[in-house]
């Protein structure tokens, strides 16, 4: 816990001293660097024994991979992507070092996210300690194939906000080759580009009709997990054999749409049908905790989000919301690392 609090005050001061550099590119530029060297010197520096899939699966799977390329999935291990695999083999061929690995993967997972937001976010820093907070970073210290999906999804989304739709297609489905769930990263596209045609208030209702059809008819999610990912898929699985995993998370994310469609007087935000989406797949908590896992796709974007919504309003009120959010977003990290989830703590670095 004392290095992810040291983060956390790293991070304000890293804002605060920013504060001084009046060049608003030049700030920004400041801001994702500094900011990302502190992410990267955690993620990247942890012990190869810290967060469960890491120590039970990436590690071993790493030392008893070669040089060799595969091409089948029946040589894969553990099941794993080729992509993934591949990745693995190429590694081999400069080093067999572990933490050399860790270090270079993290370099993939944090460098296409803390681009995109020093590109498209408002306000960097607060959008920076949102993508810490909630879930994804955390989450990235032992998932490492969805967080190396995440992070080529994050490049694919320069193409959606430039509504570029054949190398958007093309970057999700290489993504798809370290995680098979980057596929549903697809359906962020038409929610971008026809977000306009839609008003808040249809939006709404149809936000609402999308969490009740998840609610009271189970067998749709199915539906959608066979269509996306295979009828044998660990998500299918998930979703008939597993039990009731609350959806308290659901619920905050529709707080946090409603939030910011109160704040949208403009009807200009463009990331509220995502907020919706992602009530609607957390929604999926009450029959599986898998399926949940797939919002985190989304979390760049969600990072995104709040600065857009809060610059609708006067600065002081800005001020109040945003010290509101910040307060409930880290406090949300210091619960979930206290219960040791995923193994992430005790925090533990490799020359421990």
């Amino acid at each position: 816990m004392i290095a992810f609090v040291c983060l956390y005050c790293y991070l304000l001061i890293v804002w605060n001293v920013s504060q001084n550099i009046k060049d608003t590119k030049r700030r920004k530029k400041v801001q994702c660097i500094a900011s990302g060297l502190g992410l990267l010197f955690l993620l990247g520096f942890h012990s190869t024994t810290l967060g469960c899939d890491v120590a039970i699966s990436y590690i071993p799977a790493f030392e008893q991979t070669g040089t060799r390329f595969v091409t089948s999935i029946d040589d894969s291990i553990y099941g794993f992507e080729l992509g993934y695999m591949n990745y693995m083999a190429l590694i081999h061929y400069f080093t067999d070092d572990a933490q050399v690995f860790l270090f270079i993967t993290a370099l993939i997972i944090l460098i296409p996210i803390i681009a995109l937001i020093y590109k498209y976010s408002q306000n960097v820093m607060l959008s920076i300690l949102i993508y810490t907070s909630w879930y994804l970073y955390y989450f990235s210290f032992s998932g490492l194939r969805q967080a190396m999906a995440i992070g080529i999804c994050a490049i694919a989304t320069n193409f959606l906000f430039k509504r570029k739709l054949l190398p958007f297609v093309a970057i999700v489905y290489l993504a798809s080759f370290f995680h098979t769930s980057a596929l549903l990263f697809w359906l962020v596209y038409p929610m971008y580009v026809y977000r306009y045609k839609i008003s808040n208030k249809n939006l709404f209702i149809l936000g609402i009709l999308a969490i009740c059809i998840l609610v009271f008819f189970q067998g749709s999610m199915q539906f959608v997990a066979m269509i996306l990912f295979g009828s044998e898929s660990r998500y299918v699985e998930s979703l008939e054999n597993s039990e009731f995993g609350g959806v308290t998370i659901a619920l905050i994310y529709l707080a946090f749409a409603l939030f910011q469609m109160y704040l949208d007087k403009k009807n200009s935000n463009p990331y509220l049908p995502i907020l919706f989406f992602l009530a609607a797949i957390q929604m999926t908590g009450m029959y599986s905790q898998t399926i949940p896992r797939l919002a985190y796709y989304f979390i760049p974007i969600f990072s995104l989000s709040f600065p857009q919504a809060l610059n609708a309003i006067n600065k002081s009120m800005r001020f109040i919301y945003q010290s509101a959010l910040l307060i409930l977003f880290v406090s949300f990290f210091m619960m979930q690392a206290s219960s040791h989830y995923l193994d992430v703590t005790p925090f533990k670095f490799f020359w421990e």
